[in-house]
């Protein structure tokens, strides 16, 4: 679907003010309501909209430290077993502290972005945890000192 520029500020203005009356957002706009209503029934149907979620201030509920892990895979154990990114993307996905995870490009074939209460969790997630998943060799860990906010992009 093509955006028009009547789209890409009703997915803006989602994106920042979810939780504000739709009210409130048409008379921003300068939409009726009926115009806004129509096109997020729209945007959910076609699945441009998939979930409503909400922004987590992680030092108020114990986890300040994120960090991104960067995994490259082993295809082939010693014990010959061929293993997959999707598997092990899947095993990744299994575990609380990790918020997202990828198949990338580059020198790495995974990338998991991660939550923790503190070092020492991030060290048994690294350290224990991961080796135990089948086809993770070598990791490096990026520890994130200052984050500038989430961008959406429409």
């Amino acid at each position: 679907m093509e955006l028009d520029s009547v789209d890409k500020a009703i997915l803006n203005a989602i994106l920042w003010e979810a939780k504000t009356p739709l009210q409130n957002i048409a008379k921003k706009l300068h939409l009726p309501l009926s115009t806004l209503h129509h096109r997020l029934k729209r945007y959910e149907e076609l699945k441009i909209i998939t979930r409503y979620e909400a922004t987590i201030d992680y030092q108020k509920i114990g986890r300040p430290i994120e960090a991104f892990i960067l995994i490259e895979a082993m295809n082939v154990l010693p014990s010959g077993k061929k293993v997959y990114q999707q598997e092990i993307l899947e095993e990744l996905r299994k575990f609380d502290a990790i918020q997202e995870a990828y198949i990338i490009t580059g020198t790495a074939d995974l990338m998991t972005r991660v939550r923790v209460k503190d070092l020492d969790e991030l060290n048994e997630l690294i350290t224990v945890r991961l080796r135990k998943i089948d086809g993770i060799g070598a990791t490096q860990t990026m520890m994130v000192l200052k984050e500038s906010g989430h961008k959406p992009v429409i």
